[in-house]
């Protein structure tokens, strides 16, 4: 089996050269001050942060607020740029540089950018010419899995599209577990399953919408977002409870105090298990949402009695 940390080996190697490309292009192409030696931490960076599980981990961010992969792949493209404006021959530092950007461009999900940029650099008798070409391989195959929707002539249509590329993109991680790419197909796999959540959501029927994020959160439990899917299904059970309350108070049916204690309990519950998240914004959402529901059902007990 091919050892899926040579493309990464690899790059190391490559960012060596890049520091002393830096160093050595300069005064042929100038930079900003010291920008020579920026970009050298940057790239580093950039390999550091490779090793990151893109599904579990959050996308480190720089001091300006981008991702460490889209402040890479600017400042890439900004000394490639400055180097063709320089007439510089085509060499080693520039598959480097482009093998890096498509790294890069790959963790943003890219795809076609990434698989332009592998096959620029597997077409060179560098090293880096054969995990560029297994690279775009996959890019390309991201590529078309990642396609837009054709044009669905009902909601059962694109639910049908959905549900389609979602097991797809489930089919290529576990297929391909063992790879580097397994953790950004479970990414999209994700993000086509939020997609469908929101799209049974607009459909107006709260239980398929709260059935679809129960899936949501089940299937994902290892994932970055799972706060953010826990909260999304807080609001729904929410929204169930205030529509069950809605029809009460429009003299519809009698209030179901069983079946709208119940909805309150799990939207509770949901928002609860949000706040074991680490990150500090997403526990003071699930507060501020805990808070006002807390508000809104003191309301609904004083109208009730």
């Amino acid at each position: 089996m091919r050892d899926s940390r040579l493309p990464l080996l690899c790059l190391l190697i490559g960012l060596q050269t890049i520091a002393l490309a830096c160093q050595t292009a300069a005064p042929q192409a100038p930079l900003e001050p010291d920008a020579d030696q920026a970009l050298t931490l940057i790239v580093a960076r950039l390999q550091m942060h490779l090793r990151d599980d893109p599904y579990r981990v959050q996308p480190a961010l720089a001091d300006n607020g981008q991702t460490v992969f889209e402040l890479a792949y600017w400042r890439l493209g900004r000394l490639q740029q400055s180097r063709r404006s320089a007439a510089q021959t085509r060499g080693e530092i520039d598959v480097v540089l482009q093998f890096a950007r498509a790294r890069a461009a790959e963790r943003m999900r890219r795809y076609s950018e990434a698989a332009l940029a592998y096959e620029d650099a597997a077409d060179s008798d560098s090293i880096l010419a054969g995990p560029a070409r297994e690279a775009a391989a996959w890019m390309r195959t991201f590529e078309t899995h990642a396609r837009e929707l054709e044009t669905a002539d009902d909601r059962d249509a694109e639910l049908e599209q959905l549900e389609v590329r979602i097991e797809a993109w489930r089919a290529l991680a576990r297929e391909h577990a063992d790879t580097p790419y397994a953790p950004l197909a479970r990414l999209e796999a994700e993000s086509w399953e939020m997609l469908r959540l929101e799209t049974l959501a607009g459909t107006r029927d709260i239980e398929l919408a709260i059935a679809a994020s129960r899936r949501l959160v089940e299937r994902h439990r290892g994932s970055r977002l799972l706060a953010q899917h826990l909260i999304r299904l807080g609001d729904l059970y929410a929204e169930a409870a205030r529509r069950e309350y809605l029809r009460h108070r429009a003299r519809t049916r009698p209030l179901d105090v069983e079946r709208y204690d119940g909805l309150l309990e799990r939207a509770f519950a949901s928002y609860e298990l949000a706040m074991d998240e680490r990150r500090p914004a997403m526990r003071r959402e699930a507060r501020t949402k805990i808070e006002a529901l807390l508000a809104y059902h003191d309301g609904v007990r004083a109208h009730v009695r």
